[in-house]
Protein backbone atom coordinates (compact mmCIF):
# COMPACT_ATOMS: atom_id res chain seq x y z
CA UNK A 1 0.00 0.00 0.00
CA UNK A 2 1.90 3.07 -1.18
CA UNK A 3 -0.64 5.84 -1.21
CA UNK A 4 0.46 9.40 -0.56
CA UNK A 5 -2.43 11.40 0.88
CA UNK A 6 -5.54 9.30 1.36
CA UNK A 7 -7.84 12.20 2.10
CA UNK A 8 -8.05 15.71 3.44
CA UNK A 9 -11.02 17.78 4.44
CA UNK A 10 -12.84 19.44 7.34
CA UNK A 11 -14.46 18.00 10.48
CA UNK A 12 -17.41 19.96 11.85
CA UNK A 13 -16.58 19.30 15.50
CA UNK A 14 -16.15 21.74 18.38
CA UNK A 15 -12.66 20.64 19.41
CA UNK A 16 -12.44 23.29 22.15
CA UNK A 17 -14.72 21.32 24.46
CA UNK A 18 -13.96 17.65 23.79
CA UNK A 19 -11.50 17.02 26.61
CA UNK A 20 -12.72 16.06 30.06
CA UNK A 21 -9.55 17.45 31.65
CA UNK A 22 -6.76 19.86 30.77
CA UNK A 23 -4.08 18.21 28.63
CA UNK A 24 -0.76 17.70 30.42
CA UNK A 25 1.85 17.50 27.64
CA UNK A 26 5.26 15.89 28.00
CA UNK A 27 8.31 16.32 25.80
CA UNK A 28 9.08 13.41 23.47
CA UNK A 29 12.66 12.16 23.22
CA UNK A 30 13.18 12.70 19.49
CA UNK A 31 16.54 10.90 19.50
CA UNK A 32 14.57 7.61 19.59
CA UNK A 33 12.19 8.50 16.77
CA UNK A 34 12.39 6.64 13.45
CA UNK A 35 14.22 8.85 11.00
CA UNK A 36 13.91 9.36 7.30
CA UNK A 37 16.40 7.25 5.37
CA UNK A 38 18.18 10.45 4.29
CA UNK A 39 18.31 12.29 7.63
CA UNK A 40 20.06 9.93 10.05
CA UNK A 41 21.24 12.52 12.61
CA UNK A 42 18.83 15.35 11.90
CA UNK A 43 16.92 15.26 15.19
CA UNK A 44 20.11 15.80 17.15
CA UNK A 45 21.14 18.87 15.16
CA UNK A 46 18.00 21.03 15.06
CA UNK A 47 15.35 22.41 17.39
CA UNK A 48 13.02 19.45 17.20
CA UNK A 49 11.04 19.41 20.41
CA UNK A 50 7.69 17.66 20.30
CA UNK A 51 5.24 17.85 23.17
CA UNK A 52 2.75 15.02 23.00
CA UNK A 53 -0.01 13.54 25.13
CA UNK A 54 -1.74 10.22 24.47
CA UNK A 55 -5.41 10.44 25.42
CA UNK A 56 -7.73 7.61 26.34
CA UNK A 57 -10.82 7.56 24.15
CA UNK A 58 -12.95 7.55 27.31
CA UNK A 59 -11.44 10.92 28.28
CA UNK A 60 -12.78 12.58 25.11
CA UNK A 61 -16.27 14.00 25.50
CA UNK A 62 -18.69 12.41 22.99
CA UNK A 63 -15.96 10.26 21.43
CA UNK A 64 -18.52 7.87 19.92
CA UNK A 65 -20.14 10.77 18.02
CA UNK A 66 -16.74 12.05 16.85
CA UNK A 67 -15.63 8.60 15.66
CA UNK A 68 -18.77 8.29 13.50
CA UNK A 69 -17.64 11.40 11.59
CA UNK A 70 -14.18 9.96 10.95
CA UNK A 71 -13.23 7.74 8.00
CA UNK A 72 -11.37 5.36 10.31
CA UNK A 73 -11.82 3.02 13.24
CA UNK A 74 -9.77 4.72 15.95
CA UNK A 75 -7.34 2.64 18.00
CA UNK A 76 -5.66 5.52 19.86
CA UNK A 77 -5.53 9.31 20.06
CA UNK A 78 -2.80 11.82 20.82
CA UNK A 79 -2.38 15.58 20.80
CA UNK A 80 0.85 17.32 19.78
CA UNK A 81 1.82 20.86 20.69
CA UNK A 82 4.52 22.38 18.48
CA UNK A 83 6.08 25.54 19.87
CA UNK A 84 7.35 28.50 17.90
CA UNK A 85 10.75 28.00 16.24
CA UNK A 86 10.41 24.21 16.18
CA UNK A 87 10.84 21.67 13.41
CA UNK A 88 9.32 18.18 13.45
CA UNK A 89 11.93 16.79 11.06
CA UNK A 90 11.22 14.52 8.10
CA UNK A 91 10.02 11.11 9.28
CA UNK A 92 7.63 8.24 8.61
CA UNK A 93 5.12 7.24 11.30
CA UNK A 94 5.76 3.72 12.59
CA UNK A 95 2.49 3.20 14.52
CA UNK A 96 4.25 1.29 17.32
CA UNK A 97 1.00 0.89 19.26
CA UNK A 98 -0.46 -1.01 16.29
CA UNK A 99 2.54 -3.21 15.52
CA UNK A 100 0.77 -6.33 16.86
CA UNK A 101 -1.78 -6.19 14.03
CA UNK A 102 0.37 -7.51 11.19
CA UNK A 103 -2.09 -7.79 8.29
CA UNK A 104 -3.66 -4.37 8.65
CA UNK A 105 -2.56 -1.08 7.14
CA UNK A 106 -2.66 1.72 9.73
CA UNK A 107 -3.58 5.30 8.91
CA UNK A 108 -3.34 8.56 10.81
CA UNK A 109 -5.83 11.40 10.64
CA UNK A 110 -4.09 14.62 11.67
CA UNK A 111 -6.58 17.36 12.72
CA UNK A 112 -5.47 20.95 13.14
CA UNK A 113 -6.78 22.26 16.48
CA UNK A 114 -5.52 25.79 15.81
CA UNK A 115 -5.94 28.02 12.78
CA UNK A 116 -2.91 28.36 10.50
CA UNK A 117 -0.49 31.15 11.27
CA UNK A 118 2.14 32.52 8.86
CA UNK A 119 5.28 30.41 9.27
CA UNK A 120 3.51 27.08 9.88
CA UNK A 121 3.78 24.29 7.31
CA UNK A 122 3.11 20.55 7.14
CA UNK A 123 4.72 18.85 4.13
CA UNK A 124 4.77 15.51 2.36
CA UNK A 125 6.67 14.82 -0.87
CA UNK A 126 3.48 15.45 -2.90
CA UNK A 127 1.50 18.01 -0.89
CA UNK A 128 2.19 21.04 1.28
CA UNK A 129 -0.43 22.10 3.84
CA UNK A 130 -0.79 25.78 4.76
CA UNK A 131 -3.66 28.21 5.40
CA UNK A 132 -5.68 25.59 7.30
CA UNK A 133 -8.60 26.35 9.58
CA UNK A 134 -9.19 24.68 12.93
CA UNK A 135 -10.93 21.37 12.17
CA UNK A 136 -9.24 20.69 8.82
CA UNK A 137 -7.45 17.37 8.56
CA UNK A 138 -5.13 15.29 6.44
CA UNK A 139 -5.09 11.50 6.39
CA UNK A 140 -2.14 9.34 5.40
CA UNK A 141 -0.83 5.82 5.83
CA UNK A 142 2.39 4.42 7.27
CA UNK A 143 4.42 5.00 4.10
CA UNK A 144 4.12 8.79 3.90
CA UNK A 145 7.24 10.76 4.71
CA UNK A 146 6.26 14.09 6.29
CA UNK A 147 7.48 17.00 8.39
CA UNK A 148 6.13 20.06 10.20
CA UNK A 149 7.65 23.49 10.74
CA UNK A 150 6.47 26.15 13.14
CA UNK A 151 8.36 29.37 12.51
CA UNK A 152 5.29 31.44 13.41
CA UNK A 153 4.58 33.51 16.50
CA UNK A 154 1.84 31.05 17.58
CA UNK A 155 1.77 27.52 19.00
CA UNK A 156 0.47 24.86 16.58
CA UNK A 157 -1.70 22.12 18.10
CA UNK A 158 -2.82 18.98 16.27
CA UNK A 159 -4.77 15.88 17.27
CA UNK A 160 -3.88 12.52 15.78
CA UNK A 161 -6.44 9.75 15.41
CA UNK A 162 -4.63 6.51 14.57
CA UNK A 163 -6.31 3.32 13.39
CA UNK A 164 -7.65 1.62 10.26
CA UNK A 165 -9.89 2.76 7.41
CA UNK A 166 -13.56 1.82 7.81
Amino acid sequence: MSIEILNHGFLDIDFSSIFADKIDFHEVDTSKMPLSKTHDNLFNNINCKIFQKFIEKDDIVNFDIIEKKLPLIVEYVSVIKQYQGSINATHVDKFYKLSDKKNKHPVRLNVFLTDWSFGQTVMTPKKTFTHWKKGEYCLWNNTVEHMAINFSVDIKVTMQFSGYLK
